[in-house]
């Protein structure tokens, strides 16, 4: 694969992945990007679901929505973009989808790591991967931590809400949301946090986005104290959800972006797996464990298709061993 020469690149454009977990893995491997081409303008096109995590961003001096279902849908729309791309006349393009469209975008360096994947280990962590890939053009890797970037002033509302609330509790963030296959019974997190209260005095925030999601938050605010537990859920966006997680003393959540987001912010995290595998896309670079149920089959990568039926695994996962995860982390991290 073309190897990048840095004289010869001014302008760069990064084509992003529309789930957030999966973005964040890109992100060592785009940092490293921005730290070789440091003189470059780099641009992302980032689809609806994940822009707001980069809008503040200071590593990027243009993002764009990039949105495949709306105005950069079918087949007319993947010409305005390759149209939009050639018009930028930019020197490298990394469409991290893996689509053919960069090759014709008259950009000089164009990698198609999609032949990279068929031959890349199957059992390499996600971002793992994207730093091999990005390796193979010529770019050194200085830094293997995922990036999230958080403006300060955001972080500082969400202490100043805290404060009042806090008076020296630990703050834990819990997500109960998640792909159906992916979610721990939601009594057993109203268990954890009635555990965690008593064990550490602490303030319990709930995530969750949307309807349903803020459902289930409600479920286990309601068997909390009013002092003891903070509703977070809702339509919030992602950058001020990252504020709040930010603020965070531990996380535990199931297998799904806000998890990746506090691994990104070096928040401690407890992952709750099943169908999903975490040697693959586990928490990176930060304190945490994994938690998975005791049974012959998990994790098995099956999800939905689970023919045991979807989510009977994590039903076996007990609160205890949840717990016992939570309190090793926080002992590695800050000594509880």
């Amino acid at each position: 694969m073309k190897k990048i020469q840095v004289e010869n690149v001014s302008k760069v454009l990064v084509i992003g992945l529309s789930c957030i977990g999966d973005m964040l893995f890109t992100t060592a491997a785009l940092r490293n990007l921005r730290h070789f081409l440091p003189e470059a303008e780099f641009t992302l096109w980032a689809p609806p679901r994940v822009v707001d995590m980069f809008i503040e961003d200071p590593m990027w001096n243009c993002v764009k929505i990039y949105d495949r279902k709306s105005d950069f849908s079918g087949v007319k729309g993947r010409l305005k973009a390759l149209h939009q791309m050639r018009q930028g006349k930019f020197d490298l393009i990394i469409d991290l989808r893996e689509t053919f469209m960069p090759l014709f975008s008259g950009a000089p360096y164009a990698p198609f790591f999609a032949i990279k994947e068929f031959f890349f280990p199957t059992n390499v962590h996600e971002v793992e991967k994207w730093l091999h890939f990005f390796s193979s053009i010529g770019v050194s890797v200085k830094n293997r931590n995922m990036r999230l970037y958080v403006h300060p002033h955001k972080i500082q509302e969400a202490r100043n809400i805290l404060r009042g609330q806090l008076n020296g509790r630990a703050f834990f963030i819990l997500n109960p949301g998640a792909d159906s296959s992916k979610r721990w019974p939601i009594d057993s997190y109203a268990r954890l946090a009635k555990l965690l209260i008593r064990e550490y005095q602490a303030l319990i925030g709930v995530i969750g986005f949307g309807e349903y999601e803020k459902s289930l938050a409600q479920k286990i605010l309601s068997e909390l104290d009013k002092k003891d537990g903070i509703d977070l859920s809702g339509n919030m966006s992602l950058s001020s959800l990252a504020a709040w997680i930010a603020c965070a003393d531990l996380m535990v959540s199931n297998d799904t972006g806000p998890l990746h987001m506090a691994a990104s912010l070096s928040v401690p995290v407890v992952g709750i797996y099943g169908p999903s595998l975490p040697e693959i896309n586990g928490p990176w670079g930060t304190v945490h464990r994994v938690v998975i149920p005791r049974i012959p089959c998990a994790p098995c990568k099956q999800g939905k298709h689970c023919h045991a039926g979807v989510g009977s695994c994590l039903s076996s996962l007990t609160v205890s061993e949840v717990f016992e995860a939570c309190s090793d982390v926080l002992i590695e991290a800050q000594g509880y």
